[in-house]
């Protein structure tokens, strides 16, 4: 309606990856799933894999 797109987490630390922000995700996704926080790890690989 306002021509906002929405974006999660995930999203943006793939984008910060592409532009050099982020280093790594690999460890920032550990970190999620050690501290319970729940992605599917298909999801994660899946990011991984493509970047």
């Amino acid at each position: 309606m306002f021509g906002i797109n929405c974006v999660g987490t995930i999203g943006v630390l793939s984008t910060a990856k592409e532009k050099g922000i982020v280093s790594e995700l690999r460890p920032i996704f550990e970190l999620f799933l050690k501290n319970g926080r729940y992605y599917s790890v298909n999801l994660l690989n899946t990011i991984l894999k493509k970047i």
